[in-house]
């Protein structure tokens, strides 16, 4: 989950070790702002919505309750187990979400949070394993990403010094964090990640949890394709 325009993004993660990560995202944006951006950014948001690679809400401000039912409804859809937020994007929305049967998870922006998945990702990228069907909003987010780097090589999206917007970019690499790191057993409420001691808290309490099963690879295989059509990156 990220901020403007409202970015969530799925990822799928391959049953097989080096198989593919399938990543699917939403994109939302006001309606009443949708030609003034056009206009004022010269970015086609207009041809990506009637392509449906864009989602638009009524008014000129993005009304949070209707995307929770946006996300509810893809929880049922594909049975997420997390969703990673920005707690200065999306605290509230976490706060009004903690009651599904998914958990919530702040992750924070900086290099020790952002850093191993965001390598994570160009190494997926390169190797080809990583797949989005084209679509070409996120294309262009991903190809605005300014990288910063600090002095022990660790990186990070820079969205001040990127050329324009990157949301999905960042919500993507969130996610993929989230489908990449080892799964606990999902209870529901808010969960925090603390990087510095690596240790995982629901409610104010270190969790431990054992695992639990996961779906089977035939499971996944078919919702994938009914869902989605997925080509190359």
């Amino acid at each position: 989950m990220s901020g403007w325009c409202f970015t969530f993004v799925l990822v799928f993660p391959p049953e097989e070790f080096d198989g593919e990560y399938f990543v699917l995202p939403y994109f939302w944006i006001p309606s009443e702002n949708l030609q003034k951006r056009v206009k004022h950014h010269n970015v086609p948001y207009d041809k990506w919505e009637r392509e449906g690679f864009l989602n638009t809400t009524e008014g000129n401000i993005i009304y949070y309750d209707f995307i929770e039912k946006q996300i509810e409804e893809l929880s049922q859809k594909f049975n997420i187990k997390e969703v990673m937020y920005d707690r200065w994007g999306a605290g509230q929305m976490a706060q009004n979400l903690s009651g599904q049967d998914f958990e919530m998870i702040d992750f924070a922006q900086g290099y020790k949070s952002m850093s191993q998945p965001s390598k994570e990702l160009f190494r997926m990228v390169l190797d080809g394993r990583l797949r989005h069907g084209g679509n070409p909003v996120l294309r262009w987010m991903f190809e605005n990403v300014h990288i910063e780097t600090d002095a022990a090589d660790n990186i990070k999206p820079s969205k001040k010094k990127s050329r324009d917007k990157i949301d999905g970019a960042v919500a993507t690499i969130m996610a993929l964090d989230g489908a990449t790191r080892p799964k606990k057993k999902n209870t529901g409420g808010i969960v925090m990640y603390d990087p510095d001691t690596d240790t995982v808290t629901r409610n104010g309490e270190v969790i431990d949890t054992p695992e639990v099963p996961q779906e089977s690879a035939e499971e996944r295989r078919r919702r994938i394709e009914r869902e989605t059509l997925f080509g190359d990156w």
